[in-house]
Formats: C-alpha cells, sequence, structure tokens
C-alpha cells in the first residue's frame, strides 16, 4: 500500500534529522510548501515540478516517488 506523500516526506525529513526549512532548501522550494504538504493541506501548489523537486532532495526519481505515494 502506498504511503501519502506528507506522511512520506515528513518520515524521510524526520529520519535525516532536517528542518522543514533545511529539507526545504534542499528541495529549493519553501518551509511553508513542505510545512502544507506534511499536513496534505497542499492544493495545487504540488505539482508535478515540486513533486521532482522533492524527489531530488530524497535521492530518488520521480518515477521511484511516484511508486511510493499517493497524493
Amino acid at each position: 500500500m502506498k504511503q501519502h506523500i506528507g506522511e512520506f516526506v515528513k518520515e524521510y525529513r524526520q529520519s535525516h534529522a532536517l528542518s522543514q526549512t533545511e529539507f526545504a532548501k534542499s528541495a529549493g522550494t519553501t518551509q511553508s510548501l513542505i510545512s502544507a504538504i506534511e499536513q496534505n493541506n497542499y492544493g495545487r501548489h504540488l505539482n508535478m515540478r515540486n513533486a521532482e523537486k522533492l524527489a531530488k532532495a530524497m535521492n530518488m526519481t520521480l518515477s521511484k516517488l511516484l511508486e511510493k505515494v499517493d497524493f
């Protein structure tokens, strides 16, 4: 079963001892977007471009991320 993107991002970030700000910086996005994703309140702000940034920050391809998560 796939995990929700917000849970996946939060677990990844916490397991790597990163704050939302640190993770956002590594992903090239904002802390507010990371917070919204983790709270499942991202609306249309989580597009494929941002999903690709998240995947890259987690050292995986976008296709691998999409295999692991639901939106």
